[in-house]
């Protein structure tokens, strides 16, 4: 069973109850004073300064939080939380030894590992007030610790093979592990695709997953433009993608010339871009290729202290917002990042970037990138009660950003708490 537990739930199980905060914070309409949300069966059912909210409903329990902010809970768009525990044992500042490291500490892990790695990694999202996530999984074990978690997730079976002969088999796996993930799925946990990266995946199998991706109408998550490495790669056939990884990962017999194109401009061909598509990392990208995100409506999950931890420079995050693409944020896992904790990634954004929209990136932006924007990610009536309370003593709503993990008080998906202290 999910975890979590009912707060006054009558005798048909029905969650029914005003949450008042010594803010609410809607995020898509000006922060509420003294503020109650009414919560009817894990949905949202008016919103109103509290004292008006329990005059007109004065047979409601009431859950005070004096000196919190309400607000939703922090939509994740970038993870892997099967890679939890490798926390401390991937070096960082370099992404070849990275990526060297990650590789020989998965080659050590059977089924049962990733399942408890996955499970720890939930836990973790849980505590730092994410309620929302976007997972990447190579061995599909996140969806079980997802749904035991109670947490909110799009769940994207990650796709390798740098190798053209071999994209009918893996097409065919990929057929065989959407029929046994499928019954895994609930309306809160859903299914992506997420063909890895242009040095690990062939043009061949890129086109094979943007059709099943269309067919089966699914969100593609890949990483895009993350090293100056891959744009070397893709463009020119050079760099260490080309030679020292090529052969580390088995591939060294697979040609690959380089198509003088960018990456962003390889996968438009391939059929990848497109409007339920999320790029992340887009670290190394022209302005040429963030228009051309822009015009397929392609999302990029920005992961600052990840980026920042392998040393691969920083995204251009502002011409990102200037151009119009809608830009959420990701933790990455803990091979890449020393700790969950969402409230760091938001105060390790641009210091330009004023704290709304930082809170934007991290609750909205990240559910519409999901296509779960109509659902989750702002306090509205009608949407789920996916929220967080946090203390911030302070008389700005919008310093909840100044916080960490340690000052949340509540966690609660669809009316269900998951966390609290």
């Amino acid at each position: 069973m999910p975890a979590g537990y009912l707060l006054y739930a009558d005798n048909k199980g029905v969650v029914s109850l005003i949450l008042r905060g010594r803010w609410v914070l809607p995020v898509t309409r000006d922060p509420i004073p003294d503020g109650g949300i009414l919560i009817k069966d894990g949905v949202i059912c008016a919103l109103s300064d509290g004292d008006s909210l329990e005059k007109k409903y004065p047979d409601e329990e009431v859950l005070l939080f004096e000196n919190e902010v309400v607000m939703p809970g922090f939509v994740n768009l970038h993870a892997h939380i099967e890679y939890s525990v490798m926390q401390g044992k991937c070096r960082g500042g370099s992404f070849l030894s990275w990526i060297q490291d990650l590789i020989k500490e998965a080659r050590s892990m059977n089924e049962s590992d990733w399942l408890e790695s996955s499970r720890y990694g939930a836990r973790l999202m849980v505590e730092s007030g994410v309620t929302c996530l976007g997972d990447i999984s190579k061995t599909d074990t996140s969806f079980q610790a997802i749904y035991e978690s109670g947490l909110r997730a799009v769940v994207f079976l990650e796709v390798i093979g740098l190798d053209e002969m071999e994209a009918d088999r893996i097409i065919d796996d990929l057929r065989l592990r959407l029929l046994k993930v499928k019954d895994r799925g609930s309306e809160r946990v859903g299914l992506g695709l997420s063909p890895h990266a242009p040095y690990t995946v062939s043009k061949r199998l890129f086109e094979e997953v943007a059709r099943t991706a269309h067919q089966r109408k699914l969100p593609i998550m890949v990483h895009l433009s993350e090293t100056a490495d891959e744009e070397a790669f893709v463009r020119e056939g050079k760099g260490l993608f080309a030679d020292i990884f090529k052969k580390a990962a088995g591939w060294g017999n697979v040609s690959w010339n380089g198509l003088g194109l960018s990456a962003a401009m390889y996968l438009d061909t391939c059929g990848i871009l497109a409007e339920k598509t999320i790029a992340t990392h887009a670290v190394h990208m022209s302005k040429e290729d963030i228009r051309l995100l822009r015009a397929r409506d392609v999302s990029v999950a920005h992961c600052p202290r990840s980026n920042a931890f392998l040393g691969v420079g920083k995204a251009p995050v502002k011409t990102f917002l200037d151009e119009g693409v809608l830009v959420g944020l990701g933790t990455d896992s803990l091979a890449s990042n020393d700790q969950i904790d969402f409230f760091d990634e938001m105060r390790a954004l641009d210091p330009s970037i004023p704290l709304d929209l930082r809170i934007r990136m991290a609750t909205i932006n990240g559910a519409r990138a999901l296509g779960l924007g109509d659902k989750i990610g702002s306090i509205e009536v009608g949407k789920y009660a996916d929220l967080i309370a946090v203390t911030v003593l302070s008389d700005d709503p919008y310093d909840v950003c100044l916080a960490t993990k340690d000052d949340i008080c509540l966690v609660m998906v669809e009316g269900s708490v998951l966390h609290e202290s």
